[in-house]
């Protein structure tokens, strides 16, 4: 006997609904997928968001395309579940604002606020800094982290904050969308930095000492725990049957590493998408402090995820198609493209003078984060 079941690539600047049949004897089989864009909103002064309803449209957009397109009754969907990017801020009420997008860096003040204070080690909270690796196995280390972001908020937009039912990310409000039901797989949890990665729940001493509202973040569960079924309407909206189960999913980071096959401790995987990572699958929670490199909860709860990230890696490619004025071409013929181009060898003087990069461009996390990196990379054109 065999299954079929929906999966949503939740990412950066669009969505990819992929069809996958699982059976005792195959396993899990890729069948067929539908691809829809959505809009990034670059505002200015480090401000990046995004409408979730963008989101929801693109998902049903792209599920009927594709029941249309490989003939499948609605009614043999059996389940659908999320990978989707993460460390955005959703704060909604029943009707919601713009997502704060996770490459948003307008936070600053918020972060500098909590962080920037008292004894400092690389201009750091010592002791702040200290709890958070206690307690989460990373920390909160730059103003792109979504607790800043959701301190924003309340700084900034106070009659939003003060209707905020729930702080959701991506998939969660998806998933809220699809089902009435708000919760949250635990790997979403652990990329807040408020997540108790020992005891396996929101931690109320970070939360005290960033001032997040312990009312706002979601129930718990595990990555292929059911959320719910889908509603009625929901259903309507994206072609599925009413009813079919909704399972929580998890974020890009640890489900490339369950996708990639790099399940067991030692496993490396490297990640290039609109961000990028280096990732290692670890039984055991790592820090190496110096170049700010943490532990997250993985899709797996017997697994963590070990990982340097930068935040715009595929992102920057986009960028070069624009500037060569060739938008639509795709990334493998791009590919072709550049090793057709005679190499020469063209480099830049480092220091703000020489800079090309992106808008909304950032160097992050390992070894160091900045939203205005200065110079540019070597490139053979």
């Amino acid at each position: 006997m065999s299954y079929q079941v929906i999966a949503y690539d939740v990412g950066t600047t669009g969505i990819k609904t992929c069809l996958f049949q699982i059976s005792a004897e195959e396993g899990v089989r890729f069948l067929s997928s539908e691809v829809a864009d959505y809009s990034l909103r670059m505002l200015g002064g480090g401000a990046i968001e995004q409408d979730p309803e963008e989101w929801w449209t693109a998902m049903g957009r792209t599920t009927r395309r594709l029941l249309e397109r490989t003939g499948v009754p609605k009614e043999e969907i059996r389940g659908i579940s999320f990978c989707s990017q993460m460390q955005n801020v959703v704060m909604v009420d029943r009707q919601g604002r713009p997502c704060i997008s996770w490459m948003d860096t307008r936070a600053d003040l918020q972060f500098s606020r909590c962080m920037n204070t008292g004894l400092k080690v690389e201009g750091l909270n010592v002791f702040k800094v200290l709890k958070f690796l206690r307690i989460t196995g990373a920390g909160s280390f730059g103003s792109k982290d979504p607790v800043w972001k959701y301190l924003w908020v309340r700084d900034n937009e106070p009659e939003i904050f003060r209707k905020t039912w729930k702080w959701l990310d991506a998939k969660e409000y998806l998933s809220c969308r699809a089902t009435g039901m708000i919760k949250a797989s635990r790997d979403v949890a652990g990329a807040t930095f408020l997540y108790d990665v020992k005891r396996g729940c929101w931690s109320e001493e970070l939360c005290r000492m960033t001032g997040v509202e312990m009312g706002h973040l979601p129930e718990l569960c595990g990555s292929t725990d059911q959320v719910g079924r889908l509603l009625p309407q929901a259903a309507a909206e994206l072609g599925l049957a009413e009813g079919t189960p909704v399972f929580a999913g998890g974020t890009d980071v640890s489900l490339c590493q369950v996708g990639g096959g790099c399940m067991e401790p030692g496993d490396v995987n490297v990640y290039s998408g609109t961000s990028g990572w280096v990732e290692t699958t670890v039984d055991r929670l790592h820090t190496d402090i110096g170049n700010l490199i943490g532990t997250l909860p993985g899709a797996d709860p017997a697994a963590y995820n070990y990982v340097a990230e930068v935040d715009t890696s595929g992102k920057c490619m986009e960028w070069v198609k624009d500037r060569i004025d060739l938008p639509d071409m795709s990334y493998g013929e791009l590919d072709a493209y550049i090793r057709d181009v005679p190499r020469r060898w063209s480099s830049a003087r480092r220091g703000p003078a020489a800079s090309s990069s992106p808008p909304g461009s950032t160097a992050t996390g390992a070894p160091s984060r900045t939203p205005t990196p200065g110079g540019c990379s070597s490139t053979w054109i």
